[in-house]
């Protein structure tokens, strides 16, 4: 034991603070006035301030915050939105590492669905199959409007989209394909006008036909198939 002066260092193994120890205290059991650790009074060597690696923290996830008692009705609210903004984000990146996964499959000629009643061409793969109701623009009534200078009126037709055929919309790597018992299509990409892609549905216009066609999906599945679309056709016309 050091008799050379009054008091002798040690370290606190948990928080690494160094605490001065009477001798009088040698070998015995002291509290550490930082943590309330129990340590045994024996001298250690102390390294200098400037060898003391600083260890930050860790950060809590959010998801181990607890929850505000039942009367904070505000912070419980808080709480509750800030669980579904991090539910939501989870969410969104699986779905994105999933779209990613369909895609790198695509490029490496390891994704092909198989579908019923569809003529294949020769090497033609299915990218992707989604259940949907086809929509076309119909004569739903007529009727007529009277006029200024005639008792019987003007005639009037009434136009509206209506469900036509239940069936499959239908991606290949060479086209797109509506199949159904009562009415089915295929459309070449380097025909369409223009396609617009919704998270439950898909509209389109062909060259050489007057009324665009419209597909309802029975699933939220548009951000997929725009990927597919996108990532197959990206040089087409």
């Amino acid at each position: 034991m050091p008799e050379q002066a009054e008091f002798f260092k040690i370290e606190c193994p948990k928080c690494h603070q160094a605490i001065e120890c009477p001798n009088q205290l040698y070998e015995q059991t002291v509290t550490c006035p930082t943590c309330s650790e129990q340590i045994q009074a024996i001298p250690c060597a102390i390294p200098a301030p400037e060898q003391v690696q600083a260890v930050p923290p860790a950060i809590p996830s959010q998801n181990e915050r607890p929850k505000p008692p039942l009367w904070n009705v505000f912070a419980r609210a808080k709480y509750h939105r800030e669980q579904r903004e991090i539910q939501q984000a989870k969410q969104r990146e699986e779905r994105g590492n999933y779209i990613a996964s369909v895609l790198d499959a695509i490029r490496r000629g390891e994704w092909a669905l198989r579908v019923e009643n569809v003529v294949l061409t020769r090497d033609e793969k299915v990218l992707w199959s989604e259940p949907g109701t086809l929509y076309e623009w119909q004569t739903v009534g007529r009727h007529y409007e009277s006029t200024l200078f005639s008792a019987r009126g003007k005639k009037v037709t009434e136009k509206a989209e209506v469900a036509v055929a239940g069936g499959s919309f239908i991606i290949t790597d060479q086209r797109l394909i509506f199949s159904s018992g009562e009415k089915s299509f295929s459309v070449k990409p380097e025909k369409l006008l223009n396609i617009h892609l919704f998270p439950d549905g898909i509209r389109f216009s062909e060259d050489r036909r007057q009324k665009p066609r419209a597909i309802k999906f029975q699933r939220r599945n548009g951000d997929i198939m725009q990927a597919i679309l996108n990532q197959t056709f990206a040089s087409t016309n």
